[in-house]
């Protein structure tokens, strides 16, 4: 089921004037400032709240299995909205010791859905992979687990090639849902802010070149630094 708004979808003129104010975000992508960006997903947000979607089971069976490799995970989550994701696992999962949700917009804390102990949104006034703060934070093993659901198509490659050089080559594991094929998608005219201009294979290819080797396919991609020990289904 595609990405929806809170609106009817047989009103043709909402419809409408919708896409077209993704479809010039899109060409304005380039040029936005981050606050500027911020803005718009804050609007667009509080007018039209998003529909959320993951594969919670996915995740959840791929973050108990790593918990018998490593016990005390310590999640960084890029773009977990209001933190439905983290809501839904932290409730069965007692070996996730920190799980913070860096989010564009201001709903991740107004309208914020988890809250265990573990769970922290935060909403930076800058790319996230710029926080200068950060790089400390990661040499020094504040995160080991990185994951994103839904986030990635919502950037451009080299951005998402920042999020990796940066920030997820110095964690241990990965996991990555994301609405993409092998192939390049073009976004013109979708209900939504999809603009990633890669595929797959660049993915695959920046996070070996991160020293991640993929251990499972399909929809979603787990990603280890370490050969993980195989498990019984």
């Amino acid at each position: 089921m595609e990405l929806q708004y809170g609106e009817k979808m047989n009103n043709n003129e909402r419809n409408e004037k919708r896409i077209k104010g993704h479809n010039q975000w899109r060409a304005n992508y380039d040029t936005m400032s981050y606050k500027e960006n911020q803005d718009y997903y804050d609007r667009i947000l509080n007018d039209t709240p998003m529909q959320m979607q993951y594969n919670s089971n996915w995740f959840r069976n791929e973050l108990f299995r790593l918990n018998e490799w490593d016990r005390n995970l310590r999640v960084f989550e890029l773009g977990g909205y209001q933190g439905e994701l983290a809501h839904i696992i932290l409730r069965e999962n007692d070996h996730i010791d920190v799980w913070h949700n860096y989010e564009i917009t201001m709903r991740a804390i107004n309208h914020r859905v988890c809250n265990d102990e573990a769970y922290t949104p935060i909403v930076p006034d800058m790319p996230v992979w710029e926080l200068p703060k950060l790089a400390t934070m990661l040499e020094n093993g504040k995160y080991n687990c990185f994951i994103a659901s839904h986030t990635f198509e919502h950037l451009k490659l080299r951005d998402v090639e920042l999020v990796i050089d940066r920030i997820v080559s110095k964690m241990d594991f990965a996991l990555l849902e994301i609405p993409i094929t092998f192939k390049v998608q073009t976004w013109d005219n979708y209900d939504g802010t999809h603009i990633f201009d890669g595929t797959w294979h660049d993915i695959i290819d920046m996070m070996s070149a991160a020293g991640f080797r993929y251990v499972n396919t399909g929809d979603n991609f787990l990603f280890s630094k370490s050969e993980l020990p195989q498990f019984d289904e």
